[in-house]
């Protein structure tokens, strides 16, 4: 009997892209985490900072294969706020 891996639409990207996932997807998910134990409950506020270039809206052109910000879901994405510094 033949059993097939369920397919990850991530590694259907082109393979510049698909190369990195191995460490990009590990990082997502870690990121993710972190980022959720911010706010529990709908009375917890709080704020979440991602020092680092590659998670920016720009960071495809600035990093190129080395941006993660493309891997994180939509709905997510639209809530990072790029700032630079003065």
């Amino acid at each position: 009997m033949t059993v097939h891996a369920p397919s990850n639409p991530h590694m259907t990207q082109n393979s510049a892209t698909a190369g990195n996932m191995p460490s990009k997807i590990p990082t997502i998910r870690k990121v993710r985490q972190a980022l959720g134990r911010v706010v529990r409950s709908p009375g917890d506020y709080g704020a979440r900072v991602l020092l680092d270039g590659r998670y920016t809206s720009t960071s495809g052109k600035r990093y190129g294969k080395y941006s993660v910000f493309k891997f994180f879901p939509e709905e997510e994405r639209a809530e990072i706020i790029d700032v630079e510094p003065k």
